[in-house]
């Protein structure tokens, strides 16, 4: 049995509707806490921002190729209306890789402002340099999937288009792989803290959850092959626009969840009723010899005390050994950050 990629217009009305609403209030959530809260906004928020824009211009594109007859059979359509549906359509999707790849700047960025470790600030280069070759590439074979560009939407021109199926699962392919190895990079530093083990595991599960968005961009290859074999256009996208849209606010939602905590301790304060409480570093710039070990394993030891917890808890920092020396003012901010944008402490 042949897939297919048919839904009722309605559904994707409402679907990239709801999830783009979603995506742009914890984006709102996410502004709230670092510039009227911690007051330190960065490139990261820069980023989200500009793909919850893309992201809003891209539920646009989708609701209007439903009003121009998504969802239904393109005989029933006029010439007009079939125009204008595919005319969306050629926009909606090179603004939907545009949204990929600014929510992945933004969760890559996160973590360099979190992480001062040096491999995993390596691998984040990496992966910017890898994304932004993506990016380009997918917005350019987007823009220009068709020669010439209006033959995407007008099919009396004399022109020709590239092979849909290879280059939309090579795109999906890279893009997953990319997803994946976005969302496991911060795991084994975060793993190595010697935090509360319950908490250690809630802020693993946190940042793990750009998981969702491979799960996501899985479930969707079988939308890309049904639009990519059919010949009823209109009727077969539904599901892919669903798909494409759920994935891109997925991962601005995926994204923004590690900020928000300082917003709801601030106003919502019974809602995490003290789960995630963070440890208070000592002033180990006064006392470095008295507040610092050293552990066997070469990973460097700091003190730390919870208001929660008066057992006192230490707060373990990664390190090689002698092959990667940072200056104390380094571990110190590395910490701080990690307890101002994951912890937040002192929003109550």
């Amino acid at each position: 049995m042949a897939l297919s990629g048919h839904a009722p217009g309605s559904a994707v009305f409402g679907v990239t509707v709801g999830f783009t609403l979603l995506a742009a209030f914890a984006t709102g959530l996410r502004l709230c806490t670092r510039l009227a809260i911690l007051r330190s906004a960065g490139k990261d928020d820069l980023c989200i921002t500009v793909a919850t824009v893309f992201s809003i211009l891209m539920t646009i594109t989708m609701c209007a190729q439903v009003d121009n007859g998504l969802g239904r059979h393109m005989a029933s359509l006029s010439q007009k209306e079939l125009v204008r549906c595919l005319q969306w359509m050629w926009a909606s999707i090179w603004i939907y890789y545009l949204a990929l790849g600014c929510t992945k700047f933004s969760i890559l960025l996160q973590y360099l402002r979190i992480f001062p470790h040096a491999r995993l600030r390596l691998a984040c280069f990496t992966m910017i340099g890898v994304v932004s070759v993506y990016t380009a590439w997918t917005v350019i074979s987007a823009l220009f999937a068709c020669t010439p560009i209006p033959y995407f939407w007008d099919f009396s021109l004399n022109g020709k288009s590239d092979s849909k199926l290879y280059c939309r699962f090579s795109n999906a392919t890279i893009n997953i792989i990319t997803d994946f190895v976005t969302a496991i990079l911060p795991l084994p530093v975060l793993k190595s803290l010697c935090l509360p083990r319950r908490q250690r595991i809630i802020l693993m599960i946190i940042f793990a959850l750009g998981g969702f968005t491979c799960l996501v961009s899985i479930l969707r290859l079988s939308s890309l092959y049904a639009i990519s074999k059919a010949t009823d256009i209109t009727w077969e996208n539904p599901l892919a626009a669903i798909w494409s849209n759920m994935e891109v606010n997925i991962g601005i939602l995926c994204s923004c969840l590690p900020t928000l905590k300082g917003c709801i301790t601030k106003y919502f304060p019974r809602i995490l009723n003290g789960v995630l409480s963070t440890p208070e570093v000592v002033k180990i710039a006064n006392k470095p010899q008295q507040s610092r070990a050293r552990a066997g394993d070469g990973n460097e030891i700091y003190a730390a005390s919870s208001s929660h917890n008066t057992s006192g808890k230490a707060v373990a920092w990664p390190g090689s050994g002698n092959q990667e020396n940072f200056h104390e003012g380094d571990k110190i901010h590395a910490i701080k950050v990690i307890q101002q944008e994951v912890d937040l402490e002192g929003t109550g």
